[in-house]
């Protein structure tokens, strides 16, 4: 079976390093596929059909994009239980779509992923290593992931970054981001505004049933 991607084989072998390999999804009615390229290998497998992914997908992004924004002993209990769901949610996804290349995970720093229907709503560092138990830590603790969306992508982004002028210094920036409206480091009065501009902007849009 070809490669989806518009670039061939060799020239995508070519803007790999040996701590990279590129994973690319192609979700079929039949059965799906997953391409694993590396420097030096190509491997294909065989996954589930697309409407196996996909259900499992759409859970764990409603999972993700649901947060609790309420408060009260209710509220603690519901989010636990929407916290275990997805942490069996996430596991069953990552089986699904990444046991194949279980082994190869240990081998490899870096991750490109070039994702296919509903998969491309689901951030893969937020997953656990396949074959793990379910409260395993996710992939982004041990692994570099990048989402792209395609590979021709990576062609453009390695021209530019060789074409790019070497930084004279190096500054790393370390934060601890706020990413709930009830967080304590959050006043009242800030929290308040949040909320108007979050109903503003709307409710990001849910994936295609």
């Amino acid at each position: 079976m070809a490669h989806p991607a518009a670039l061939s084989l060799k020239a995508i072998q070519s803007l790999l390093d040996s701590d990279t390999t590129l994973l690319e999804y192609s979700l079929g009615d039949e059965k799906s596929w997953l391409w694993a390229v590396s420097d030096h290998s190509l491997n294909v497998y065989a996954l589930p059909k697309r409407a196996d992914i996909e259900v499992v997908s759409r859970h764990v992004y409603r999972l993700l994009s649901s947060p609790n924004q309420e408060t009260g002993d209710s509220s603690v209990s519901r989010q636990a239980v929407a916290e275990s769901e997805y942490i069996y949610e996430s596991s069953k996804l990552s089986n699904l779509t990444l046991n194949p290349v279980a082994d190869l995970l240990k081998r490899t720093k870096r991750l490109v992923i070039v994702s296919d229907g509903a998969l491309q709503y689901i951030p893969f560092a937020a997953l656990p290593p396949p074959g793990k138990p379910v409260h395993a830590l996710p992939l982004v603790l041990s692994h570099e992931i990048v989402d792209l969306p395609s590979a021709s992508i990576l062609a453009e982004l390695r021209k530019q970054a060789d074409g790019r002028a070497t930084p004279p210094k190096t500054v790393a920036i370390l934060a601890d981001p706020v990413f709930d409206l009830n967080d304590e480091r959050l006043g009242a009065e800030r929290r308040h505004s949040s909320l108007a501009l979050s109903r503003v902007a709307g409710e990001p849009d849910e994936i295609s049933q």
